[in-house]
């Protein structure tokens, strides 16, 4: 999700000082939220015949829900005392709240405290006019704050008085870390590490706040106390634990070999054990084992220890000959096991034995074991160019993967795609690894784009990322702000239910190019999201957001469930 080879043409303007991507806006559909209140009511209902009242009098009454009366629309009415004295009659002129919240709507009409935003609708929005010089991340912990990294050149203002500065090198660049709250207003920021060769590949947060990071280094590498040297000129490994305070050191920890290892994907299960993804080539220690690679480069899977203190397994996963692999999807699940997504050219063993290729690149995924074990393995491809772009863990342990396939594939439901051009599918298997639906969206004559999968509590799942021509949803089509067949690409999220059938969509571009790269779900189901635009007047629907006209900019943003 985070490496290179997802930017296609992006990697290459980074490089340059430059970057991404176009505008075609369209906004969420506004599906209504459904409210359950239970049969629960509150408030104030007919008094009983014991209750003595002033024959005539006017009192306030409100018979919905507890805490809903002058909330929204929610409000009370009046009863009058009957002629009697002994009871009220019936409460009139009260307002009660709905069973759902129209979107479409200011109103509260649930009368749950928060008027309903529309799918995907922008609740806020930032951007910093600092160079960036990397695909950024993001992860969100349990109170809802927000942690991006990136990588940056000079001094990089993160706004509300925070600056994180270079580091005393010549042609200085570093990796930032930076927290936000649940609003975006920033906490604090850091840099890490001291020296310009090292990759901050992926971030994730423990349940107790900890911020770990993962990545490869080049020679010396320093975080605080933390200190090592690359073994034989080639790229070696850490992972590293920070405070979600204030971003301090916490541990780190270094692995490595005779060869170059590179992390991409990091993570944790519900015991705190650390899952690692990357690739290898020679030999690969970690703790007290040491794997082979079988070609010029293996990937390897571990599981650590919490604190990463010990390895429980380390496997490796090759092709029989030279050819081209590479997992860039990781997803934890509750078990403690995986679900791993990429792509390989010619062949691949993940475990489960030798899986073909029938194009020049296809689609591998697997489920591992919470001991290592592959459980299931699986590839999908034509006889063109197909590639896994990254897998989430749905609330039933189900994994569903994104990819973009260039003619017709069958993911298990029956054929789909196009037969001239490029798709995104989504896929979604059970746990057992049985089809449970994939869907094709967008036609595409080129293949620069990127795409990854976010799957919430009710087995929703959101996909963002960029696109350069078309995308397409039923009757609703996006195209590239600069127009179909340039090289531009804009940034699209879409939210689809839990059968996979589409539910909102929007894309968002300017003449330049602008993408989405990361996402991140909250505690209440919003999405975090970061990406870089290199055009001007980027607008996710809450106004055009500031950018540098000289290098790429990094764009926040806080999207509705």
């Amino acid at each position: 999700m985070k490496q290179a080879f997802f930017l296609h043409p992006f990697t290459r303007v980074l490089a340059a000082g430059a970057l991404l991507f176009p505008l075609a806006v369209s906004f969420a559909s506004c599906a209504q939220v459904d409210r359950d209140f239970g049969g629960q009511a509150g408030g104030i209902s007919s008094s009983s015949s014991s209750t003595a009242c002033e024959p005539g009098t006017v009192a306030a009454c409100y018979s919905g829900p507890d805490g809903t009366e002058g909330v929204g629309i929610c409000a009370a009415g009046t009863r009058v005392c009957n002629d009697d004295g002994l009871d009220y009659g019936p409460c009139e002129g009260e307002t009660l709240p709905l069973p759902t919240d129209d979107c479409a709507t200011p109103a509260d009409e649930d009368c749950d405290g928060t008027a309903a935003a529309c799918p995907l609708t922008t609740l806020w929005a930032r951007s910093f006019e600092m160079p960036v010089l990397s695909v950024p991340q993001v992860a969100t912990d349990a109170d809802g704050n927000i942690l991006v990294v990136g990588r940056f050149s000079g001094t990089f203002d993160l706004g509300d008085g925070h600056v994180v500065e270079p580091p005393p090198v010549a042609n200085p660049s570093s990796w930032f870390i930076a927290k936000f709250d649940p609003d975006g207003t920033t906490i604090w920021a850091r840099s890490l590490g001291t020296f310009n060769s090292y990759t901050v590949a992926d971030v994730t947060i423990a349940p107790g706040g900890s911020i770990l990071v993962a990545g490869p280094y080049y020679g010396h590498f320093e975080l605080e106390s933390f200190q090592s040297d690359s073994i034989q000129g080639s790229n070696d490994m850490f992972v590293a634990s920070l405070s979600g305070d204030d971003g301090s050191a916490e541990w780190c920890r270094f692995f490595g070999g005779t060869g170059s290892e590179q992390i991409s994907k990091i993570g944790l299960d519900a015991n705190e054990n650390v899952l690692l993804l990357g690739t290898f080539g020679g030999q690969l220690s970690m703790g007290n084992i040491t794997r082979t690679s079988t070609g010029n480069t293996d990937t390897f899977f571990a599981k650590l220890s919490p604190g990463a203190l010990s390895v429980t397994y380390l496997r490796n996963y090759f092709s029989t000959t030279n050819s081209y692999h590479f997992m860039s999807g990781l997803a934890v699940d509750s078990s403690g096991g995986a679900a791993i997504v990429g792509d390989f050219s010619e062949s691949v063993n993940v475990g489960a034995g030798l899986l073909n290729a029938a194009g020049s690149t296809d689609i591998v995924t697997a489920r591992i074991g919470a001991d290592g074990s592959t459980l299931d393995a699986k590839r999908f491809g034509g006889v063109d160019s197909d590639r896994g772009f990254d897998v989430s863990i749905g609330p039933e342990d189900e994994m569903t993967m994104i990819s973009r396939v260039q003619g017709v594939t069958d993911f298990g439901g029956g054929p789909i795609g196009v037969t001239d051009g490029n798709q995104f599918v989504l896929a979604s298997y059970t746990k057992e690894g049985a089809h449970r639906f994939s869907t094709a969206f967008g036609e595409e004559r080129s293949n620069a784009n990127l795409a990854v999968v976010r799957v919430n509590e009710q087995g929703e799942s959101y996909v963002g990322g960029y696109f350069n021509q078309r995308l397409v949803f039923g009757e609703q089509t996006f195209e590239v702000t600069g127009g179909v067949g340039n090289s531009d690409v804009d940034f699209f999220i879409v939210k689809f239910d839990a059968e996979g059938n589409h539910l909102a969509s929007r894309a968002v571009g300017t003449p330049q190019s602008d993408g989405l790269f990361d996402m991140s779900l909250d505690p209440r189901g919003n999405l975090a999201i970061v990406g870089i635009t290199l055009g001007s007047g980027f607008d996710l629907g809450t106004g055009s957001l500031s950018s540098s006209e000289q290098s790429a900019t990094l764009f926040m943003a806080k999207l509705a469930r």
